[in-house]
């Protein structure tokens, strides 16, 4: 009989990938305050990292439309990847928790203290990013332009009607579902 190669990866049903998916959620939901929000406040500086590279790139003129938008996503990953590989607490990937809700393995009240914790944290963790920004000159960069790029997406975003909103801010849920799902699955090996 021939070995099978193993290369690393792990195969699992549906019915497995939501047990271990509740496992995780257990653990996020019981995570120690302080804990939850060192992590959460870390989440919303490097996300903040992310969009300030997104500023930068997408304000130089020259580079054109699409490959600003291109190397500016290019850049706003980079904010992600930070995330993960730090374990850090996203609001947006926290929404898994309803998943283990649902099922009854954790409680009301353990979800919304991660919910509100987290989001708090993401706030203060971004706010602290922006004011260090701003406190160190970068958003003068490139004549001024990185800071009206900044004024125009929070301008645009502001104007969001509630049903454009709720769209918005749910477009990112898969994304961090997926870095949810990738981050538990690498570190159980």
């Amino acid at each position: 009989m021939t070995p099978v190669a193993d290369h690393g990866f792990d195969v699992y049903s549906p019915k497995q990938v939501a047990s271990r998916v509740n496992e995780f959620c257990i653990a996020k939901a019981h995570m120690p305050l302080l804990t939850l929000a060192m992590l959460g406040m870390l989440a919303g500086a490097f996300i903040g990292l992310g969009a300030l590279m997104f500023a930068l790139v997408s304000s130089d003129a020259s580079l054109g439309f699409a490959a600003s938008r291109l190397l500016g996503g290019l850049g706003f990953s980079l904010g992600l990847i930070l995330v993960t590989v730090a374990g850090a607490e996203l609001f947006t990937g926290n929404n898994l928790l309803a998943m283990a809700w649902a099922s009854g393995c954790v409680s009301t009240r353990d979800v919304l203290r991660n919910w509100v914790v987290v989001c708090m944290a993401n706030f203060i963790g971004a706010l602290g990013l922006a004011l260090l920004v701003w406190l160190s000159g970068h958003a003068t960069m490139n004549g001024g332009a990185v800071a009206t790029t900044v004024v125009a997406i929070a301008t645009a975003k502001a104007g969001l009607s509630a049903t454009d909103a709720f769209f918005w801010v749910h477009r990112g849920i898969p994304g961090k579902a997926a870095r949810i799902l990738r981050k538990k699955y690498s570190s159980s090996r």
